[in-house]
């Protein structure tokens, strides 16, 4: 019983947080997101694409067959190199590596022997830690990965406005660290206007998908939210999952530049030292990781939302048919009726108008 009554009063708190106003605009507010990232997938692309391109012409098109690693230099005025046999691999590494303009490589994020094949390979570098190197698809990138791409990438300088991108990546972050889950009605307006602002720059606007974006983000500001409760709670179990990993991470990293500015300290550590730096380097991974697995959840919430909406309108749509039907039917049949009854008056008058003439003939 115990577990029923658990049960219920959790349901019950559920159904009372998505009940709270702030909480829906948390849940339109990573829709948005959604809308946002989605905008910006062919923009990012179509540059990817042409830089790879450039690349290929350059240095030919042909798998590594060597499985070469990278590892970081300090001689020859490189920070990278990659050990492979080939030989092409590092030529690659060369052009990639011209493109940093920002923020710091993350080369686990793909995989060297496929950057000639494929050109998603590249972009992935230049996110954060933690995508998935076996991933060919700008669609499987979140929005964050976007804009970490747009704003780490030379390949994007001065294609959009930098403090734009800066903005909604910020905004980004806010939402997907909301402490409480829950969104002010003035903070969703300025996210929502923010991702529009963006998704308004010149060098998207012949970007069809940047302008449905626009569209979807602008219907959320005024569109009513259905979620199933555990569709949701499942959202907010990923959710504060992230957020207890982020303040991990933090701890840990404190304590790291702590350690660090001590040299003296560092010696007396020893192996302590390395196995927490060692530490650090993969908790940030596993908390890019659940950042990307939340947006996963978001997007399957959304997707279930919209074939939920999609389902009701057409069942209703159904029922209009079948009443408008039934409708016609008992119209149909009323009218049918009346008529009957009028024909029935009419020919019992002109019986009843009949006798009196053959009586008054009679009497005559």
């Amino acid at each position: 019983m115990g577990g029923y009554f658990s049960r219920r009063r959790n349901a019950a708190r559920a159904v009372a947080r998505f009940r709270h106003p702030d909480y829906v605009r948390w849940i339109k507010a990573g829709q948005a997101l959604k809308c946002c990232g989605e905008g910006l997938i062919d923009f990012c692309t179509d540059i990817i694409v042409r830089f790879h391109r450039s690349l290929v012409v350059q240095h030919g098109l042909a798998e590594c067959p060597f499985p070469g690693n990278i590892k970081k230099v300090t001689k020859d005025g490189r920070s990278w190199k990659v050990n492979c046999a080939c030989g092409v691999c590092d030529v690659w590494l060369r052009s990639i590596e011209s493109q940093l303009a920002t923020g710091q490589f993350s080369w686990k994020n793909s995989n060297v022997q496929e950057w000639p094949i494929h050109p998603w390979q590249l972009a992935k570098i230049f996110m954060g830690p933690g995508k998935d190197p076996g991933s060919y698809d700008p669609a499987d990138t979140d929005t964050a990965g976007f804009l970490q791409l747009i704003l780490n990438c030379g390949l994007f300088a001065g294609k959009l406005d930098g403090n734009k991108v800066q903005l909604v990546r910020t905004d980004r972050n806010n939402i997907m660290h909301s402490e409480n889950l829950k969104v002010k009605s003035t903070d969703l307006t300025t996210y929502l206007d923010h991702m529009i602002d963006l998704l308004r720059e010149p060098a998207l606007q012949n970007f069809a998908s940047a302008q449905s974006a626009i569209v979807e983000i602008n219907k959320i500001r005024t569109m009513s939210l259905d979620v199933n409760l555990t569709e949701v709670r499942q959202l907010e179990t990923s959710m504060w999952k992230e957020m207890i990993a982020d303040q991990q991470a933090t701890n840990k990293k404190d304590i790291l530049k702590i350690v660090t500015s001590c040299k003296d300290l560092q010696n007396q550590l020893g192996s302590a030292y390395t196995k927490l730096k060692t530490d650090v380097d993969n908790l940030i991974v596993q908390v890019e990781d659940v950042t990307r697995k939340v947006d996963d959840v978001r997007e399957d919430v959304t997707r279930k939302v919209d074939d939920v909406r999609e389902d009701v309108t057409r069942k209703v749509d159904d029922v209009r048919e079948e009443v408008t039907r039934k409708v016609d039917d008992v119209r149909e049949d009323v009218t049918r009726k009346v008529d009957d009854v009028r024909e029935d008056v009419t020919r019992k008058v002109d019986d009843v108008r009949g006798k009196k003439s053959s009586q008054g003939k009679w009497m005559m």
